[in-house]
């Protein structure tokens, strides 16, 4: 092994980079921990460093999206992209327009499959929340609040409801709505009214008892029977429609992964380029 010391212009600073660290023989030393003052100017392309950086987090999330592992998808392209690499600026303009060749058609796919999941996820919800309040009978209407009147929905230990009833009791002198049955074999579902001015009180007493709340979804109507009937057959259509974007998915994996992949091995070897040259010392003129 050997210690080297290169010296030349700014100018030539990228295409010195470049064979460096292709070369791959070369272990650069921190050299700019390696003293203060005279040569200690930082790097000056932190613009297009962090032009490149946000670059390879869109062009990863992409390959996300097409569920493309480009270290296995690497192997299976048989014509490699080249790239003029010779300016980053350059560079950075290319492969920005070769990201934008796909990238429209991945964000619609991306944006669909988050709001059906999403919208998976409340009907799913609603279903386990008609299951709770099924053992009541009481219908989703009886369970919206008005502005007089607060109604707390949720479970709670089967042997904490009598006294859980008396301290309601007391707190509303017995002014109160209280409805109980068995969920399992040890919950209850439980719905408590009150006097929406004795909200604060009734929620501290609730708590106190470990009472589990559960969300009624507002523009929610019928028996919770009719109401998981309905949900599941809405939550069986957005299943269908996931499915479809799946394979829209696939159509798209199929017609840019290559691209993005050869991207994405590029943005990389930038990436890598950079953190070598952050271990350049430099003046203004030289480095």
């Amino acid at each position: 092994m050997a210690v080297a010391k290169i010296t030349t212009r700014t100018k030539y600073e990228r295409g010195i980079l470049r064979i460096l660290h292709d070369s791959g023989v070369v272990e650069f030393l921190d050299v700019e921990q390696k003293g203060q003052g005279i040569g200690s100017l930082s790097p000056t392309d932190s613009q297009q460093e962090t032009e490149l950086l946000n670059l390879l987090g869109s062009v990863t999330s992409a390959l996300d999206v097409l569920k493309v592992n480009p270290s296995t998808h690497s192997a299976l392209i048989l014509e490699k992209v080249m790239f003029n690499e010779t300016n980053l600026e350059t560079l950075l303009k290319d492969l920005s327009a070769g990201f934008e060749i796909a990238n429209p058609e991945i964000e619609k796919t991306k944006a669909s499959v988050a709001s059906i999941n999403s919208e998976i996820t409340v009907l799913r919800g609603i279903i386990e929340t008609a299951k709770h309040l099924e053992p009541l009978g009481l219908d989703f209407d009886l369970l919206q609040e008005g502005s007089h009147f607060f109604l707390a929905t949720g479970l709670v230990k089967q042997d904490r409801l009598s006294r859980l009833e008396w301290n309601i009791k007391e707190l509303t002198s017995d002014q109160f709505f209280f409805s109980s049955a068995p969920f399992n074999k040890n919950d209850a579902v439980v719905v408590v009214g009150v006097l929406k001015r004795l909200e604060a009180d009734l929620n501290r007493i609730l708590t106190s008892f470990g009472f589990s709340e559960l969300a009624i979804p507002r523009d929610i109507k019928g028996s919770p029977a009719k109401v998981i009937e309905e949900t599941t057959r809405r939550l069986a259509e957005k299943e269908r429609e996931l499915l479809q974007w799946e394979e829209k998915r696939q159509q798209l994996s199929g017609k840019h992964a290559n691209n993005l992949v050869s991207l994405h091995e590029q943005l990389l070897i930038e990436k890598q380029r950079l953190e070598v040259r952050s271990k350049f010392r430099r003046t203004t003129h030289k480095i």
